[in-house]
C-alpha cells in the first residue's frame, strides 16, 4: 500500500476500512460477497450452516490486506 500523500497521489480506489488519515474518504459504492459452490460439493463434504464451518472446507478467499 502507498502513501497518497507522500506519493502525491491525485486519485485513488482503496476497498475496506479506511485506517486513520487526514485525507478526507468519499463512498462512491458497496460490494457483496457470496460463497459458491460446484453442483456436486456439498454432496461430498457437507452444507456449512455458520460462517465459522467454512475453516473446515476446501475455499478459495481474497484477503485485500498488505502484506507485513
Amino acid at each position: 500500500m502507498v502513501d497518497l500523500y507522500l506519493d502525491r497521489t491525485d486519485v485513488a480506489i482503496r476497498v475496506g476500512a479506511l485506517p486513520d488519515s487526514s485525507l478526507p474518504p468519499r463512498k462512491i459504492g458497496e460490494t457483496r460477497s457470496c460463497i459458491v459452490a460446484s453442483p456436486s460439493y456439498p454432496g461430498r463434504r457437507g452444507t456449512p450452516r455458520t460462517p465459522e464451518d467454512l475453516a473446515a472446507h476446501n475455499c478459495l478467499g481474497f484477503n485485500f490486506r498488505p502484506p507485513g
